[in-house]
């Protein structure tokens, strides 16, 4: 958030409808590598909206870096993945039942959540 600038009380860009309580990093934060986390987007956004938009966010954090090739990939799939992976065992249990059942090629993605 920029200095000085509170997004309380402003229109939720995400629901247009609630008004904001909270000011919410367009891409979350946990996306990226502690030294890389510095001056990201911020926007309104009402609790109920930062709530579900968190949910699928935690969803990615751990499935898109199996896929991702920028410079920093490799280093968040070994240190950030493994934890998140922790903290949530049935996501854990899909990927790897998927991955097993790919023959070690893929891990499921869930495109409807």
């Amino acid at each position: 958030m920029m200095s000085g600038v509170t997004y309380k009380g402003r229109q939720c860009v995400y629901c247009v409808e609630a008004r904001a309580e909270t000011a919410d990093h367009v891409i979350a934060r946990k996306f990226f590598l502690v030294n890389r986390r510095d001056k990201l987007p911020q926007v309104p956004a009402c609790k109920r909206c930062n709530g579900e938009k968190a949910q699928l966010e935690n969803y990615l954090m751990v499935v898109l870096p199996f896929g991702a090739r920028r410079t920093d990939a490799a280093v968040n799939l070994q240190t950030t993945v493994p934890k998140r992976l922790g903290k949530n065992r049935k996501l854990h249990e899909e990927l790897a039942k998927g991955f097993a059942a790919s023959g070690g090629t893929a891990i499921p993605f869930d495109h409807a959540t």
